[in-house]
């Protein structure tokens, strides 16, 4: 029972670490484009 709960505590604290890890290359590109959208203006 112990193990099993510590095997579901680690599953959570993976997905925790992707999402964190998505929403930051998520945030990165939207600034990369941003960034790229204003030096095309000029």
């Amino acid at each position: 029972m112990i193990f099993q709960n510590h095997i579901a505590i680690i599953f959570a604290c993976e997905a925790c670490v992707y999402l964190l890890l998505n929403s930051y290359y998520a945030a990165l590109d939207a600034v990369s484009t941003a960034f790229f959208k204003i030096i095309r203006q000029f």
